[in-house]
């Protein structure tokens, strides 16, 4: 009995320790570091997670261990490449990208957001394949897209894939 006691605390903290980290990721200190580093350098914005404190310098961010919940890179210098340092980061539940240089190929780097749960993409170059991605994310909920090359068939298309979805256009 006593030699069942230790494997059962250490199955307890692993299981507290993957549900602090959520979901079973394992955070990157250097991963998140750089993404924020990113956003900084692009004039936008973040929040950590489970925060609705918006930093936007590095001087703001905490000493220990910090994870990203919350991009706004809406009206920035952000461009494709830029997004790059986002992907594999499924904490993220908000992606603001309104107004940037931002296109399909952009887009493409968020295919691996699981978290994202809303996403601003007006007034950018997107067009139906950016929507064809985002269908694939299960956690979206919204996506804003006024003014893009989106068309109506590609509307249609993402709503037959993701019916709860709401899409503003």
């Amino acid at each position: 009995m006593l030699g069942r006691r230790p494997s059962f605390v250490m199955s307890t903290c692993l299981m507290m320790a993957i549900s602090l980290c959520g979901c079973g990721e394992r955070i990157d200190r250097t991963k998140q570091q750089e993404a924020a580093e990113a956003i900084f350098r692009a004039g936008g914005a973040l929040k950590l997670q489970d925060s609705d404190i918006k930093l936007t310098s590095v001087d703001e961010l905490p000493q220990e261990e910090f994870i990203i919940g919350s991009v706004d890179l809406n009206q920035t210098s952000a461009a494709d490449d830029e997004l790059k340092v986002f992907e594999g980061m499924t904490t993220i539940q908000y992606m603001g990208l309104h107004s940037t240089y931002v296109t399909d190929a952009g887009v493409d780097h968020l295919r691996t957001l699981k978290g994202l749960q809303e996403v601003e993409l007006s007034y950018t170059a997107i067009t139906d394949q950016a929507l064809q991605v985002l269908a694939e994310l299960p956690a979206l909920k919204k996506v804003f897209i006024y003014d893009t090359a989106v068309t109506d068939a590609g509307m249609e298309e993402f709503k037959k894939k993701r019916p709860k979805c709401l899409i503003v256009r």
